[in-house]
């Protein structure tokens, strides 16, 4: 099993993401980050062409805190679930984001 194709960010990690290109990442679950039991703040980025085998093809969250600002997310796909982003937790959307 793979996470997090571009980032893998688990158990208690802090991860801030500006003006960042996640492209053509795969992974079976994030495959463009994976962010579980953790923080994670993204702005200003661009998620496109990723791919998870099951959840999550831009971006996968659960059980931690996702805010996602100032960004473009489209063109990700996911087997299961959440092609642009699989969340089970708490998720903030600031502006400009563009989610398939």
């Amino acid at each position: 099993t793979t996470l997090g194709g571009g980032i893998l960010n688990n158990r208690g990690g802090t991860l801030t993401v500006t003006g960042s290109t996640f492209s053509g990442n795969s992974a079976d679950g994030g495959g463009g980050i994976y962010n579980r039991l953790s923080t994670a703040t993204v702005s200003n980025s661009t998620f496109s062409g990723n791919s998870a085998g099951a959840y999550g093809g831009g971006i996968y969250s659960t059980g931690g805190s996702l805010t996602v600002t100032n960004s473009t997310i489209s063109g990700n796909t996911a087997a299961i679930a959440g092609g642009g982003i699989y969340n089970n937790g708490n998720f903030r959307v600031g502006r400009r984001y563009l989610g398939k």
